[in-house]
C-alpha cells in the first residue's frame, strides 16, 4: 500500500524568507493584501517581482473541500 503524504499540497519551487519590518509597516502591508483579496506573500511577491523583472506567479489557493 502506498502511504499518503500529511499536510497540504505543494504550491510549486518556494523557499522560507524571513524578514523584520517595523509595526506600521507590516500592519499596513497586511491591511493593503487584505483590501485586494491576497496573501501578504503574494503580495511581497508581487512588489518585489516588478521591482527585479521577474514574473511572479501567485500561490493558487486550495478548493474549500481540502482545508482543514
Amino acid at each position: 500500500m502506498e502511504r499518503k503524504k500529511g499536510g497540504r499540497p505543494s504550491k510549486g519551487d518556494r523557499r522560507l524568507v524571513s524578514y523584520k519590518l517595523p509595526t506600521a509597516l507590516l500592519a499596513a502591508v497586511r491591511e493593503h493584501a487584505a483590501r485586494r483579496g491576497m496573501t501578504v506573500t503574494d503580495l511581497i511577491g508581487e512588489l518585489l517581482a516588478a521591482e527585479v523583472g521577474i514574473p511572479y506567479q501567485t500561490q493558487e489557493g486550495l478548493p474549500l473541500g481540502k482545508a482543514s
